[in-house]
This record gives C-alpha cells, structure tokens and sequence, in this order.
C-alpha cells in the first residue's frame, strides 16, 4: 500500500517493509456532512444516540466512535487543563477520572444509557454493540479509517483521522494495522459493485407494449373484449 498524506501517522513505518503502488491510500482529513435524515434515516439515528460532551470549569469529556476498516471501537477523549487522553476502556477511565478527581453526575438515568457525564454511562457507551450499523459508512465515502463524533449535538463525521492523536497506538502495532487498512483498502473497497446488465431495445420495447407486429392492435380473427 502507497500512502499519500500530509502528515505522519504511527503505522507509516511499516511501509519501510515493502510498498505496493497498485493499492493507493489518499489519506487526507476532512469533515464529511451528516447522513440524510431521510436517505439513510437508520445511520442518522445511530449518530443520534451518539452522547453529547460534558465539560466542566477544568474539563471536557467526550464519547467517539471509530471505525477502522469494518470494525467498530467506542472510545473516550478527556481533555484535562489542555492535554488531551483517550481510552478504550471502561476501567482505564474510570481510573482515570477518579485519580484526577473529575467531577461527574452523581445519578444515572436510564434514558440516558451511555451519556459520558457519569462513570455507568462511559461503561456502557464503550460496551455498546449498537453502533454497529454505523460501518456503511465505509461504502458510503469510500473511506477506511472514519471517526463520528456528537459534541452537543453538533454531529460531524472525520474522515481519515491521524489514528496517533486518538491514542490508538496503544490499541494494534503498525504492522498489523498496516496490513488491515492494506486489506481493506484493496478487498472490500476495492471491489466494485456489479453494474446492471445492459437492456437491448428489444426488451424496452416489448415493456412498453411493442413487443410484435401487432403490439397494442387485435390480433387477426380476435374481437376486441369490453371493458369491465
């Protein structure tokens, strides 16, 4: 896989271990639009339910989905008087946020179920299975590596994000990583979808009636039937 990028992401070194120019990866950041509340009204729920941040007088707390090439991983983002971590882990944030005193919401309210401003609701939000839907998304922009991302209901998609400032270097080494966009890159995206067979004139013709001699006229020794 020839990576083409303005920035340096942690799996670039794999590359230094074979290159193949036939499989392109135009890694270039950008903010796609949400999905059309009427065209693809089931992934525009599922963003829907994405949780909105919470931020306090020291802190901000947000929960993101990432897909990476068909697989779905919930994280959560803290920014902390201007540093930023991220976690895969329901127990390495809640660590987190009771180490460094991160005021939460004492209560849990079930139509609330993975709201990141309390410590059952990050557990649930990155136990989440029902984001699952979300990995069309892929087919749909065309795009390995995408981030969604609900910021008091201000949703926004993040295509080809620098997987290195999210923290998921902690998560896969580079080769492995390397190796799964390469795949996905060359297999599922790389697989066009089959046209439809061409229709001869032949066959239009026959759909709109005109498929004989006689088409929409009496066949010889045939009397026309009345209508009923």
């Amino acid at each position: 896989m020839y990576i083409v990028s303005k920035y340096h992401d942690f799996y670039d070194s794999a590359m230094g271990l074979g290159i193949d120019k036939t499989v392109v990866y135009n890694r270039a950041t950008s903010i796609a639009p949400a999905p059309n509340k009427i065209k693809d009204r089931d992934i525009f729920d599922i963003i829907e339910r994405l949780p909105p941040g919470r931020t306090t007088s020291h802190s901000t707390i947000n929960g993101r989905v990432l897909l990476l090439c068909g697989e779905v991983i919930p994280l959560v983002e803290i920014e902390l008087d201007g540093k930023y971590y991220h976690f895969y882990s329901a127990d390495k944030v809640i660590d987190f946020i009771n180490t460094k005193g991160i005021s939460m919401n004492r209560y849990y309210f079930w139509w609330k179920r993975h709201y990141v401003d309390n410590l059952k609701g990050i557990k649930n939000f990155l136990e989440d299975k029902t984001f699952s839907g979300l990995t069309r998304l892929h087919h749909i922009y065309k795009c390995p590596v995408i981030v969604c991302n609900a910021s008091y209901k201000d949703e926004y998609i993040t295509l080809n994000p620098n997987l290195k400032s999210i923290g998921y270097q902690t998560q896969k080494d580079p080769y492995t990583l390397f190796q799964t966009i390469y795949m996905f890159l060359s297999g599922v995206l790389g697989t066009p979808e089959k046209e439809p067979r061409p229709v001869s004139d032949e066959i239009k013709a026959a759909n709109h009636g005109h498929d004989g001699e006689y088409s929409f006229k009496n066949v010889p020794g045939k009397k026309r039937g009345r209508s009923r």
